[in-house]
């Protein structure tokens, strides 16, 4: 889904930063996911990766309504 929204920087700097945002926030979730899955049965350490990755989901999925597709960066 990312791939459809992709822009330009000289076409439209904003989204193309906000972009850059969401794609480094779901590359984080993406490798922290992993650790934790070569963790499994999970520890305190375990916990708090995965406390981490889901407040940083709850954050892109704010970030994407409230600052990406306001602006336009749905179209």
């Amino acid at each position: 889904a990312l791939s459809q929204l992709k822009t330009e920087y000289e076409v439209a700097p904003t989204q193309y930063f906000l972009l850059r945002g969401i794609e480094n926030g779901l590359d984080f979730i993406k490798e922290q996911k992993q650790t934790i899955i070569n963790s499994l049965p999970l520890d305190s350490t375990g916990f708090t990766r995965y406390y981490t990755i889901d407040k940083t989901y709850q954050y892109l999925y704010e970030y994407v309504y409230s600052r990406f597709l306001s602006i336009g960066g749905g179209q």
